[in-house]
């Protein structure tokens, strides 16, 4: 099995871009991406899909040491580089104010961002198995919402793309195959991040950035 490095970019969404940053980002992408970012009509929306589509071709040219690329979506949305050799992924995820990315040199990966907030009982149950239930409901955890987002590592797993024929609701965390690697980092208090990869030979390296640093990239 080849060796494997693994990232985890995180961006905060930040303030609304001026007109200048805004066009710097902008430009920069294919047209289907313009055309994309443009059908949301709310600022934040737009600024998101912005900085998340920056925020991977970033990262793929600083790990992959690449100066130009070229970057398509599959019929699933999911990036991938023109005329490339590359064996790696790519993923994006954003909730509340971050944004993230996470790539792997060599095999599949997922990624969840998730902002900590009040669920109904009715999308708890909907989301969890018994064996996840009775861990939710057990009366030695102290809190129950944290739990929740934690065992909700399931939405990483799906995001790989090797569980086709299921949907994050129906996988079963308890199950899973050994060669699948999770694991759950805090950006901040409200905002977990669950990754996964189907490598075991792996280091995970996780970097906080500033718009700065894609704007001067």
């Amino acid at each position: 099995m080849k060796i494997n490095e693994v990232y985890l970019f995180a961006l905060p969404l930040g303030q609304q871009l001026v007109q200048a940053e805004w066009d710097m980002l902008f430009y920069q992408l294919s047209q289907p991406d313009q055309q994309r970012i443009l059908k949301y009509k709310h600022w934040q929306v737009r600024q998101r899909a912005l900085l998340g589509d920056t925020l991977i071709r970033w990262a793929l040219q600083r790990v992959l040491g690449y100066h130009r690329i070229q970057i398509k979506r599959d019929a699933n949305g999911r990036p991938y580089i023109i005329n490339d050799q590359w064996e790696g992924d790519v993923n994006l995820s954003h909730s509340g104010k971050w944004i993230v990315v996470a790539l792997t040199t060599n095999g599949r990966i997922g990624v969840d961002v998730e902002e900590i907030i009040q669920l109904s009982e009715e999308v708890i149950f909907s989301a969890m198995t018994q064996i996840e239930l009775d861990i939710f409901y057990s009366k030695a955890n102290p809190n129950r919402l944290q739990t929740f987002y934690e065992l909700w590592i399931k939405e990483a797993i799906f995001k790989t793309g090797l569980f086709l024929n299921s949907s994050p609701h129906l996988i079963d965390t308890s199950t899973i195959n050994n060669n699948l690697i999770t694991r759950l980092v805090y950006l901040d208090k409200q905002h977990p991040v669950s990754i996964c990869w189907d490598s075991m030979h792996a280091h995970l390296t996780a970097i906080i950035l500033n718009r700065n640093q894609l704007l001067t990239h």
